[in-house]
């Protein structure tokens, strides 16, 4: 088998805060990678096929006189001795339940599709009269198309963090990152939500804290997860059956996919107070009523995080 493989990634995050002053700030930045993640998503598929090739747990691929020979094994294609046609849908039903700081969630995301279709054009080789046991019988092609994998999806979660803020992480972020260029640098000194460590110059912290929802001290977090996207090929195959003992056959086909993921992170808390960053740093740049820094003690925050994703990819294979 020879397999081609282009792909192209492209990821990008936002963060914006949203202060009871009314304060409007934000970073941005892009990146290109791969992550293992991408990598199990786009490996790993459901090969499509007729309905009869699913009820037999896609295990029928060496019977052969199936639609889906065209994809799965070509010389299969050589048992046909009439021209056949056949398409089938898919109906994709997710169902994801959260537990999130005790508070549960409930997503679906509901699909419809075509999962395969193809056509068998039969070509017999021999005559009216002619013999019909032995040499070559027939020359078959086939074309198919295949929806190999569905990534529409949807997750959603939401509690009151008791633990921390996700701006401990981006504190962390920094302090291993060395206080980066780009993103780390827009954040650091443009978000108001990150001070340096009074113990140590090279490490930070935030200066956000829990505030009480409801009865609970925390930071109150929502994030929608939405995917979309599928890994689909086309096939163009030939078949060849010899007496019904050999059967041969080779097949072309084009593979893409495409996979699009969205996260919007949302949390709501609040800043420390004078007081309290004082007992922890009592130099802080917070702490001076000149510096626009100050005015962000002691404030309601909603803090929006956003991460877009795209991947697209085109193959090839022969077979």
């Amino acid at each position: 088998m020879l397999l081609l493989i282009i792909d192209d990634i492209l990821a990008y995050d936002n963060q914006k805060l949203l202060f009871g002053t009314a304060f409007l700030i934000g970073a941005a930045g892009t990146a290109q990678a791969q992550y293992t993640k991408d990598v199990l998503l786009f490996s790993q598929g459901d090969n499509g096929g007729t309905a009869r090739f699913k009820a037999m747990g896609n295990a029928s691929t060496a019977l052969g006189g199936d639609i889906s020979s065209i994809t799965s094994n070509p010389a299969g294609l050589g048992y046909f001795n009439q021209s056949d046609i056949s398409v089938t849908g898919r109906y994709l039903n997710n169902k994801n339940k959260t537990d999130y700081f005790g508070q549960n969630t409930n997503s679906s995301k509901n699909n419809f599709n075509l999962d395969n279709a193809g056509i068998v054009f039969h070509l017999p080789t021999y005559r009216n009269g002619g013999n019909l046991e032995k040499g070559w019988l027939n020359f078959n092609v086939g074309i198919a198309y295949n929806r190999n994998n569905v990534f529409n999806n949807r997750l959603d979660y939401r509690g009151v963090n008791t633990d921390n803020s996700i701006t401990h992480s981006f504190a962390d972020r920094l302090t291993f990152d060395g206080n980066a260029a780009g993103w780390g640098q827009d954040f650091y000194n443009n978000s108001f939500m990150i001070d340096d460590d009074p113990n140590n110059s090279k490490d930070f912290y935030p200066i956000a804290i829990g505030k009480k929802v409801g009865s609970y001290p925390g930071n109150e977090q929502i994030n929608s997860i939405i995917e979309k996207g599928s890994k689909s090929e086309s096939v163009l195959s030939f078949g060849a059956n010899y007496s019904n003992k050999l059967y041969i056959g080779a097949s072309l086909g084009f593979t893409a996919f495409s996979y699009n993921t969205s996260n919007l992170f949302t949390e709501y808390g609040q800043t420390m107070t004078e007081a309290q960053l004082k007992a922890y740093n009592s130099k802080s740049i917070f702490l001076n009523p000149a510096k626009d820094e100050h005015k962000f003690l002691d404030n309601d925050y909603e803090l929006f995080e956003t991460y877009n994703q795209i991947t697209d990819g085109t193959g090839s294979t022969l077979n």
